[in-house]
């Protein structure tokens, strides 16, 4: 999972190089931060999301989009 929970804070974390974006309130909030810093979020089989910065989707993307 990278929305990553401390105490009652929520921290939008990249999958692939750990980056995290300022801690938010609540998941929608995270989850809105991250879209809108451009990140990709990607559905996997098992059910569980997985969110990339934008550095990283250059690399990782190429896997998921083939």
């Amino acid at each position: 999972m990278s929305i990553d929970i401390l105490g009652a804070y929520y921290i939008p974390t990249c999958d692939g190089c750990r980056k995290e974006l300022p801690d938010k309130f609540n998941y929608e909030d995270s989850k809105k931060a991250l879209l809108d810093a451009g990140w990709h979020r990607v559905k996997q089989p098992s059910g569980e999301w997985y969110d990339y910065c934008p550095e990283c989707w250059e690399e990782v993307g190429k896997d998921e989009n083939n």
